[in-house]
């Protein structure tokens, strides 16, 4: 199925200094392949070309895509843009590691077009970036918005963590303020979660560390929204904040608004609208398929309506863009669910849309299900 107009390009970058114990996305230590996966890459894009024509949204994240240096950032992206078309506004974003950040790295990046940074700062709190297995400290993080300040870039965005182990409520704040006052034009608070693969897992099972009850996560969530909000931030989506819409994170609100995205690299997800597929999760396996001149496909899905109809719900209950009411009413009691939707606090009414309020976004997760099944009950 060829792609109609623009989409969005996501590059995989699957290599890091050190893995982080609670990081379950594909990535490894060790480096011998860097040299040659740019070939990699651009063998993927070759076998797109048919397929998707534009691109007006490009994200590199990883790993840490900052480990690759701007000569080959600048390959990538001339290659791009030689085999697609790339509207001259095109959002270009960059996931950075603090400790990577120089005035030369970033000086080289924006002349190769990047006009977006994304800094995974986590917390400007030693002991806790020395518990997350971050290789920065807190000063580095200043000192890393800085640089990028200085250097240009306009559209900065960085990633906290909340809800861990040893983390508290006056900790979070004062995270929170910490970030507020530096004003990033965007702010990301993801919840911690700790998947049975990671070491962190394995500490779970094991009781070495515990995770905070769902009533914390709950509050933190709500004091992090209600805090930026009073900021001057925009709360679009569960997990992100941007200082009006025109920061709002062009990329990321390709997969929740469901518009039609390429993921080019091992592990990396995409979708046409109607269906999706992802990439084999192994280096090794990738790079010898791309060699033989296979696309590196571990899976594909085809969506149907109804399917495509629960992610719109999912997706609606976690933006601001909402729900259509069409979407709700159509299902089983839709209109008494509606109704108990806006009774409940967790939806205003807005043209025609259900727009989630904070108590709506906390359940997100668990709102489309239930108004697919008919029954709307929080206590479970």
């Amino acid at each position: 199925m060829k792609i109609d107009g623009s989409a969005g390009l996501y590059i995989h970058i699957p290599f890091c200094k050190t893995k982080c114990p609670y990081c379950d996305f594909y990535s490894i230590t060790c480096h011998d392949s860097l040299t040659g996966y740019p070939d990699l890459l651009i063998g993927e894009m070759e076998m797109y070309r048919e397929r998707f024509s534009s691109f007006d949204t490009i994200y590199l994240g990883g790993g840490t895509p900052s480990l690759i240096g701007g000569e080959v950032l600048t390959r990538i992206l001339e290659k791009v843009r030689s085999s697609f078309h790339i509207p001259e506004r095109t959002e270009i974003t960059v996931e950075v590691n603090p400790d990577d950040v120089g005035p030369t790295l970033l000086d080289a990046w924006r002349r190769a077009g990047v006009n977006r940074i994304s800094l995974g700062i986590q917390s400007f709190d030693d002991r806790h970036l020395e518990f997350l297995g971050r290789r920065h400290d807190g000063s580095s993080s200043v000192a890393a918005i800085g640089m990028v300040s200085d250097t240009g870039f306009e559209n900065l965005g960085i990633d906290l963590i909340f809800g861990f182990h040893g983390q508290t409520m006056d900790d979070w704040r004062d995270a929170l303020e910490k970030a507020a006052g530096l004003r990033p034009s965007h702010i990301s608070c993801y919840q911690m979660t700790i998947e049975k693969g990671t070491p962190m897992g394995r500490m779970l099972k094991e009781g070495s560390i515990t995770s905070p009850g769902e009533d914390i996560q709950h509050d933190m969530f709500v004091l992090a929204s209600e805090f930026l909000i009073s900021r001057g931030y925009l709360h679009y989506e569960v997990s992100n904040f941007a200082l009006g819409e025109k920061n709002i994170s062009r990329h990321n609100s390709r997969y929740w608004n469901h518009t039609p995205y390429l993921g080019l690299g091992p592990s990396a997800h995409s979708f046409d609208g109607r269906s999706r597929w992802w990439n084999h999760r192994d280096l090794d396996l990738y790079s010898s398929m791309i060699l033989d001149g296979e696309l590196p496909v571990e899976g594909r899905e085809d969506l149907s309506e109804d399917q495509l109809r629960l992610e719109r719900l999912y997706f609606g209950f976690r933006t601001l863009r909402g729900n259509d009411f069409g979407d709700i009413q159509s299902g089983k009691n839709g209109g008494e669910l509606l109704e108990k939707l806006i009774a409940g606090a967790l939806v205003t009414v807005e043209n025609g849309r259900a727009i989630p309020t904070i108590r709506g976004m906390l359940f997100a997760d668990r709102l489309p299900v239930m108004v697919v099944s008919g029954t709307l009950s929080l206590d479970q």
